[in-house]
C-alpha cells in the first residue's frame, strides 16, 4: 500500500488546532491519520521515525502470520 501526504494550510489557528486534535488517530479505510503540525525542521526526523515503525509493524506481522500457519500445520 502506497503512503498518502496531504498538507492543508489554515487562516485561522484555532481550526487548525481542532483538526489536529479531532482527526488525530481517526482511521480512514483501515488506516490510521497522523495529523500534525508542519515543522520543516522536523520533516525528516519524522519520517526516519514513521519508517522504523512501519517496518517494526510489518516484522510483528510476518511473524504472527509465520507462527499461525505453523500452528496450523502441526
Amino acid at each position: 500500500a502506497t503512503k498518502g501526504k496531504a498538507y492543508v494550510v489554515y487562516d485561522d489557528i484555532l481550526d487548525a488546532v481542532k483538526a489536529c486534535s479531532e482527526l488525530n488517530g481517526v482511521q480512514i479505510a483501515g488506516r490510521f491519520l497522523r495529523v500534525s503540525y508542519h515543522h520543516e525542521e522536523r520533516l525528516e526526523r519524522a519520517e526516519r521515525e514513521l519508517a522504523l515503525q512501519e517496518q517494526r509493524l510489518q516484522d510483528v506481522t510476518e511473524r504472527v502470520v509465520i507462527q499461525n500457519i505453523l500452528d496450523e500445520t502441526e
